[in-house]
């Protein structure tokens, strides 16, 4: 899908919230917009650990890597 050069210009002035890719901030930081895409329904169970990548600091996500390394099947 296209979308049209005034639609594409206008969403280029949007910043992206860093921690959780789905959120549209403005200029301002306030939510002007959500991407939900919840109903594709990806099977992928990685998807599982897609919140420790984009909500958690380096060390959280240092010691979930650890925690699910631990808990792996050999």
């Amino acid at each position: 899908m296209r979308c049209s050069e005034s639609v594409s210009g206008s969403l280029l002035d949007f910043r992206w919230n860093q921690k959780t890719p789905n959120v549209v901030v403005d200029h301002r930081r306030r939510l002007v917009g959500i991407i939900d895409v919840g109903g594709l329904g990806p099977a992928d169970p990685a998807l599982d650990l897609v919140c420790a990548w984009h909500l958690f600091n380096e060390p959280a996500r240092r010691d979930t890597r650890r925690e699910w390394a631990g808990g792996r099947s050999a």
